[in-house]
């Protein structure tokens, strides 16, 4: 990454934080983009090169606390990528199920992607290296796809009405779906809980 890249990431990065921090102590609708400028000490034509509207910088910080886990995973082939993907998913449950509201408010302001994380396809791509997943599909693809699942089972959680089950165990159906289609024919799954369904019989 060149230097301007770089700057523009961290002007991007502050832009969040310092939103973020005063949506918290503010509230989205009090907060303006004009103190959420003073806060990065750019101007409002500098904030609106970067984010459309103050809504577009919360659905960023929710996309981020995605990216942000997908980027910690440990997916080593001693390790194995599917513990590694429910490992994601226990932790990301945690974060999110800890500040539900927040993460409400910003993931209805959260848009399906039109990129697939670098870190999500580098995830996918060590799989295909130690030989656990299938390599007829792009690890840009399939990592698009986890990615958007994943998204997907937290929005939809978070729209439920009280009470809920974990967002944990929902996050971990919605990767281990992607991933039993991805996976090489000769691998074996056990579920993750429960017990196997009984299959319905017709009255002869």
């Amino acid at each position: 990454m060149g230097l301007r890249e770089a700057k523009k990431e961290r002007v991007r990065a502050s832009v969040i934080e310092n939103a973020v921090a005063l949506f918290r102590e503010h509230g989205f609708e009090s907060t303006t983009v004009r103190q959420i400028c003073t806060a990065c000490e750019i101007s409002e034509a500098s904030f609106f090169n970067y984010f459309p509207t103050k809504g577009s910088v919360l659905g960023a910080w929710a996309h981020g606390l995605v990216e942000e886990r997908f980027e910690q995973l440990d997916a080593s082939p001693e390790r194995g990528l599917r513990p590694a993907v429910r490992s994601l998913c226990a932790d990301l449950g945690r974060a999110i199920e800890n500040d539900a509201e927040f993460a409400a408010r910003a993931w209805s302001r959260a848009s399906i992607p039109s990129r697939t994380p670098e870190a999500a396809e580098r995830l996918v791509r060590a799989g295909q290296d130690a030989s656990q997943l299938r390599r007829d599909l792009s690890a840009r693809q399939m990592g698009g796809i986890l990615y958007v699942s994943v998204c997907g089972a937290i929005a939809d959680w978070l729209v439920r009405e009280p009470p809920r089950g974990p967002l944990a165990s929902e996050l971990r159906r919605a990767a281990d779906l992607v991933l039993d289609g991805s996976r090489r024919r000769n691998e074996r799954v056990r579920p993750t809980s429960g017990p196997a369904p009984t299959p319905s019989v017709r009255p002869g």
